[in-house]
């Protein structure tokens, strides 16, 4: 630090104080004025020279800043952390010179502009605690802390006139009464003795009013008010959205806290939209995104409308699409390596343990070729070739122990070969099983392709039940035929036997003993079923029930269509075939009847889809699947191996299954039996449902690709994979379902609906009948069950049915119902088979050519057949009204309900079976002429 260049002065020096020094002013005359004040002659100071701060009086140094608040007046002052001189000090202190060189108590003098600051800084200060004293004494006043406190400081203010205020001893009431003659509370607001305070509007406690928040407790005479006026807001017309808002939240809140769990999303809803209504930027939740989302993708149409009605407040489009825009695929990205099975990786994170063992499913689906541009990129080209793709190749898997089942792969080819059909379902299966799937099976259609990709898995390729598992050889890779396939192919089979009758010779099985007589060959001819419906087509009521002409002469695409199967393998027409035994037209129909039997026996083992089918059917063979040594179905499919092994033997020319279609019969059989044994044993399943190792839910995932994209039949690698998104994103998204509520039709509405028509039964009308009689009464037995769901009614059941003691199952009436039933049928009482008779007489005389016209182009057609027959009907007992209410009118009512919609019914398909016979015999002539060249 520099010294002091003051004569005499030791500030700095070695035997001298430390002390702070200053710099000489480079101002040319307050630096002659520091020259002359300092005693030293002919001194010239130099950039080093200091004077330390003895040489100055104390008013010259700054040690402290100040600063005014120009809103209180109020004077802060700080220390400097260097002191500075003032403008225009001097050294006037000189301790070791003369005492006439010091000049001491320097004073300076305030300038007017400082004084004014400082005299307006004083004022305000002073108005200031004047106002703070003021402001604690109004505080004061309004303050209290107990109720005694708040009922004095209440006598000194004014409270709205519409809130009448009682005192308790343990709270202060203020209440809003509307309506004094009829008095009703409209808000309230309590004080209770340890000043918490609850207001509550419309019976309901709010904690919200508007932006305001109803404090726990209340101190102050001013809050109290506060709350007061905002309650009374809510009731006014002027009250705001805010308020009404807040309120109806409130209840909201209450209602919810009150309500079970399955309903508070629900409420949770109502309150997301009421918050929409006045948002200023619209924010959604996860559930509205997800609730839109699912809807716009099921039905575009309907978001559409329902935003338009206002009703709700749901996202635009746009959002929807931009939110859905992260699931579309692409089957370029989709077969890339980091992309490649990504949504059933995802789609895993959320199945359970007992989910993750599926079954492979592949299929083909033939599509239009074509390449389109869409999404900056270019779909529709094979992954196989440049070309356009013709078909696409979908890998489904589907878990055995659940409903899940979700496509894991779609792949677009061209002409693809066995060995590289190979690659592909390997490559899959390995991909699922790092994931963490355990696939146990394969399950195809039995297309020679595919039969040669699943020879490949073994070294030397042929066709096994079994093959070692890629992912592990110490594990079995079941190949299972599609069953439902192969309904097909035998249907198809029958159909395309060249011999007289349409016949097929096969050897006799016993269905009682599983039983097969490979010495006893047996003819079913498919003739005995086209005569049972010609025979059978002008009537309404059939036994062969189901049978259509488009199940016995399908066109090839009608083929694909699995119900018109059903309809030729069907226990009703095996029934009917059964019953003609005997007739020259129908020489071979107990082995027919047996035949379908067999093939039905077959399929009710291997469509087995839910526990409690055969519980429900009545029907053992369509129980679940397990290792028991005594369950029938295993003891039967090991015979139909034997059968089918039997049958091969034969080696006919005509009459027997394709080898194609047996082979498969017998490998799907032997892979069935070898799953079932390894499900049970190994994964400890305590059943299985075969119905899960089938085709058939890819073949519907077809079937929602061709109506999404237009009911079209042909669609294109765009629409399959745009279609396919959507489905993704309704599957990914969590579903919001409710049962549709059902409604019972009133039984008393259109009671002149057939005053227009004319119709007399006679007896010999019901006389014509006679021959139908187990046909009616099976029908009527399903019109008195159909009746006692409405009813529910003991007393109306004893009317309606017979019991199994009194029914007289010789009878021609209870026959049918005898051979068909298994416990769960009912025998009609003579009532509700008159009921039938009446009906089918009056709908046959409505078809004839004088009335079909006007019935066909009237409306409700049932109440019309309905009203009529209830009309033609004479009172046949004298049946009271029940306990339950339920009178004799009611109970015709609801039989002639269920006849008039079954013959209706019937009615309808038996016009559309010679629609069809028409247009065929128009393509044939068409042929014929063309043929003949006319």
């Amino acid at each position: 630090m520099l010294e002091c260049c003051v004569p005499g002065c030791t500030g700095n020096y070695k035997t001298g104080k430390k002390i702070q020094v200053f710099s000489f002013p480079k101002d040319a005359d307050a630096l002659k004025q520091w020259l002359r004040a300092i005693p030293r002659k002919d001194f010239v100071p130099t950039s080093c020279t200091k004077v330390c701060a003895d040489h100055f009086d104390a008013s010259c140094i700054e040690k402290t800043t100040s600063y005014m608040d120009p809103r209180t007046g109020r004077v802060i002052e700080v220390a400097l952390p260097v002191p500075w001189l003032r403008p225009g000090s001097v050294p006037t202190v000189f301790p070791g010179c003369p005492s006439y060189l010091s000049v001491r108590d320097q004073s300076t003098r305030e300038t007017p502009d400082a004084k004014r600051s400082r005299q307006e800084a004083s004022q305000l200060a002073r108005a200031v605690e004047e106002s703070l004293a003021s402001y604690e004494a109004e505080q004061e006043r309004d303050r209290f802390s107990s109720l005694e406190e708040l009922r004095a400081r209440l006598q000194g203010v004014s409270v709205s006139p519409k809130w009448t205020v009682i005192h308790k001893e343990e709270c202060s009431m203020f209440l809003n009464i509307i309506d004094y003659r009829k008095p009703c509370l409209n808000a309230s607001l309590t004080v209770f003795a340890n000043l918490e305070v609850s207001a509550c509007y419309q019976g309901s406690p709010i904690k919200n009013l508007g932006s305001a928040v109803v404090p726990d407790s209340v101190q102050k005479v001013s809050s109290l008010l506060e709350i007061l006026n905002n309650l009374s807001m809510l009731s006014e017309e002027r009250c705001t959205y805010r308020h009404l808002a807040q309120a109806i939240h409130s209840l909201l809140d209450k209602l919810e806290a009150s309500i079970d769990e399955g309903k508070k999303e629900t409420v949770n809803f109502m309150k997301e939209q009421l918050l929409l209504l006045s948002a200023k930027r619209i924010q959604y939740s996860a559930q509205v995104m997800v609730f839109a989302c699912i809807l716009r993708t099921i039905s575009p149409h309907a978001y559409k409308f329902l935003r338009s009605t206002g009703a709700l407040t749901l996202p635009h489009p746009s959002t929807i699409r931009n939110v859905c825009s992260s699931i579309q695929m692409c089957p370029q990205v989709d077969s890339s390596d980091d992309t490649f099975l990504q949504y059933v990786s995802q789609r895993f994170k959320h199945l359970q343990a007992h989910e993750h063992t599926v079954t492979l499913m592949l299929d083909e689906i033939h599509i239009k070729p074509c390449l389109d541009y869409k999404g900056r990129n270019i779909c529709g080209a094979a992954v196989n070739s440049n070309e356009a793709a013709t078909s696409v190749l979908v890998f489904m898997i589907q878990s055995l122990l659940s409903a899940f089942k979700e496509v894991a792969h779609i792949l677009p080819v061209k002409t693809l070969q066995g060995e590289d059909l190979h690659c592909m379902p390997k490559k899959v299966i390995l991909g699922l099983e790092e994931i963490g799937y355990r696939v146990i099976a394969v399950v195809c259609d039995n297309n020679s392709l595919n039969r040669k990709a699943m020879k490949m898995f073994l070294p030397e390729p042929k066709l096994s039940p079994v093959y070692q598992h890629p992912a592990d050889p110490d594990r079995p890779l079941f190949y299972v035929v599609d069953a439902v396939h192969l309904f097909k192919c035998i249907r198809n089979n029958w159909l395309n036997q060249k011999n007289a009758g349409t016949c097929f010779f096969y050897p006799r099985f016993e269905l009682s003993n599983n039983e097969v007589h490979p010495e006893c060959k047996m003819t079913a001819s498919f003739k005995h079923l086209r005569d049972l419906h010609k025979e059978e087509s002008p009537l309404l009521l059939k036994s062969g029930h189901g049978l259509t002409s488009k199940a016995l002469n399908p066109s090839s695409f009608e083929r694909q269509d699995v119900k018109l199967v059903l309809q030729v393998f069907n226990p009703h027409v095996a029934e009917a075939l059964a019953a003609r035994k005997g007739h020259t037209d129908f020489q071979h129909a107990t082995a027919t009847a047996e035949f379908i039997k067999i093939i039905l026996r077959w399929w009710s083992i291997v469509n087995v889809k839910t526990p409690s089918e055969g519980f429900h059917h009545r029907n053992v063979y369509k129980e679940p699947m397990s290792n028991h040594t005594d369950d029938p179905k295993a003891s039967f499919l090991s015979a139909f191996i034997t059968w089918l092994d039997v049958w091969e033997f034969y080696r006919h020319d005509t009459g027997v299954l394709t080898q194609e279609t047996l082979s498969a019969l017998r490998l799907s059989a032997q892979s069935l039996l070898a799953l079932v044994k390894y499900c049970v044993s190994e994964l400890h399943f305590k059943y299985i449902l075969l119905g899960k190792v089938q085709t058939n839910p890819l073949e519907s995932r077809f079937g929602q690709y061709r109506q999404m994209a237009g009911g079209q039949y042909h669609i294109s690698v765009r629409e399959l994979c745009e279609t396919e998104g959507r489905i993704r994103l309704q599957n990914a998204l969590p579903r919001m379902s409710n049962d549709d509520p059902r409604s019972i039709e009133e039984t008393d509405s259109v009671r002149d609906a057939g005053t227009s028509f004319s119709v007399h039964v006679s007896d010999a009308d019901l006389d014509e009948l006679r021959a139908q009689m187990p046909v009616i009464g099976y029908v009527g037995g399903y019109c008195a069950h159909a009746a006692m769901k409405v009813l529910k009614c003991e007393s109306c059941q004893r009317q309606l049915v017979v019991t199994g003691n009194t029914a007289e199952t010789g009878e021609d009436t209870h026959s049918l119902i005898a051979q068909l039933d298994r416990g769960g049928l009912k025998f009609p009482s003579a009532l509700v088979i008159a009921v039938v008779m009446y009906t089918e007489v009056v709908v046959r005389k409505l078809m004839t050519e004088s009335t079909s016209t006007q019935f066909l182009h009237g409306p409700n057609q049932k109440n019309v057949v309905r009203q009529l027959t209830l009309d033609s009907l004479p009172r046949l007992e004298d049946i009271d009204t029940c306990e339950n209410g339920h009178t004799y009118e009611l109970l015709i009512t609801l039989v002639a309900n269920c006849a008039a919609n079954i013959m209706l019914n019937n009615y309808c398909k038996q016009r559309n079976d010679l629609l069809r016979i028409e247009k065929d015999q128009k393509a044939k002539n068409r042929k014929a002429r063309i043929f003949l060249g006319k």
